[in-house]
């Protein structure tokens, strides 16, 4: 019992070396240089100068698995592939913005780049060659938890073998150190993410990280990954407009009562309220109204034409309240109830019809029609309620139309 309480005692001890020894032991120190970069110690081994795919949408620019100079030897910092820029120990409180953008600085607006995409490439395509470079980034937050606009200068400098970050924070000036940039194409893996795809590139000691891992920020004991996520690029969704709807096609008529309204008037509970209103309607999950709108809503739908179809579920203690929008490319869906009111909308690749019977004998029902809205293509309902996987790795859905068929008493 002893042996047991001290190695529990002793284990978050052993996991912290762990994780310090997955970067060759280095911690971000205080900056003690002015003109000169010093690397860090550690052993030598040869730098690879070939690009490599490794887990699935990742490619990683590989350096040596350690740092190779020695503490105690001194050399310029590499060239910036920016031009000529303001050295970083001059650096002053007004360098931003004016001066950031005559140097050529790559710039992320909010956590997305803006400006520099080209120096940025062009300094991936240097390091992952094994040539030694430098570059300077600056993020700009436009509202700043730390109270009012901020801007956060980074010098990223590549000495042939490993990567050194150089920034400053609260007066102290740091510099971290990875043995790998890893670039990472982010899937848009939730519908209500904001953007289609992403590119994102990460400084980090472990070249076996998976997106997924990326993205949740912390090691398989549940520890923040030493990374650093350098440069985001992201391509938007394009998402439906006020203006954009009017043009749509509502199968529900011509009424331009928002969503939010809708709800409000429907809280008393009169479901037949809403099927006068023209509302594709359903008691708890199954059809009670306007099954007419709905086929007509995939009437249009199969033609290609964009439309928009209003839907409401009537529970006992709960009201939904939903739009489907289709705009000729991908279908967008927002709800409201009295626990949740979507700001945004969620975007899905399918519209799928299908046909299902209860995967328990002692289900209710006997068959079932349903239109589910998915990102993957499904095989059948009952699969949706499958145990979540990690991530994207399973279908968020929505079912915005069922038709229960149920057994006789």
């Amino acid at each position: 019992m002893k042996r047991r309480k001290l190695f529990q005692s002793l284990l978050p001890i052993v996991l912290l070396i762990a994780m310090l020894a997955s970067c060759g032991g280095r911690e971000e120190v205080p900056w003690q240089k002015t003109a000169t970069y010093t690397a860090a110690t550690g052993s030598t081994t040869v730098p690879a100068t070939t690009v490599a795919t490794t887990p699935e949408n990742t490619t990683v620019g590989t350096s040596s698995s350690h740092a190779t100079t020695e503490a105690s030897t001194a050399e310029p910092w590499p060239e910036y592939v920016n031009g000529e820029v303001t050295p970083f120990e001059e650096l002053t409180d007004d360098y931003w913005p004016n001066q950031a953008e005559k140097e050529n600085c790559v710039i992320h607006r909010d956590g997305d780049v803006s400006s520099g995409q080209d120096v940025w490439e062009r300094f991936v395509e240097l390091t992952w060659g094994g040539t030694p470079v430098s570059v300077r980034i600056v993020d700009y937050y436009s509202n700043s938890t730390f109270g009012g606009d901020a801007a956060y200068i980074t010098d990223i400098i590549y000495d042939g073998e490993i990567y050194t970050t150089v920034y400053a924070e609260k007066g102290i000036v740091y510099e971290k150190y990875y043995d790998y940039l890893m670039k990472y194409d982010m899937p848009s893996y939730h519908p209500s993410a904001s953007f289609e795809t992403a590119v994102w590139y990460v400084l980090t000691c472990d070249n076996t990280l998976t997106w997924q891992k990326v993205e949740a920020g912390l090691d398989q004991y549940g520890f923040p990954l030493k990374m650093n996520t350098v440069y985001r690029d992201y391509v938007y969704k394009v998402k439906p407009t006020q203006e954009t709807l009017a043009s749509y096609a509502c199968v529900n008529g011509s009424d331009e009562i928002t969503l939010e309204d809708a709800y409000e008037l429907l809280l008393s509970g009169d479901i037949q309220l809403s099927a006068d209103m023209g509302y594709v309607t359903h008691d708890e999950s199954d059809i009670y109204a306007g099954r007419e709108k709905w086929d007509e809503f995939v009437r249009l739908v199969e033609q290609g034409e964009p439309c928009a179809v209003r839907g409401t579920k009537f529970y006992p203690n709960d009201l939904y309240v939903y739009d489907v929008v289709y705009d000729g490319k991908i279908f967008w869906y927002r709800a409201i109830n009295k626990h949740l009111t979507k700001k945004v909308y969620s975007s899905y690749e399918y519209l799928t019809y299908i046909e299902d019977v209860p995967s328990s004998e002692n289900a209710d029902y006997e068959k079932v029609y349903v239109y589910i809205l998915t990102r993957i293509e499904p095989t059948s309902y009952i699969e949706q309620f499958k145990e979540p996987k990690f991530f994207g790795e399973f279908p968020w859905y929505e079912d915005p139309f069922c038709d229960y068929i149920y057994k006789e008493e």
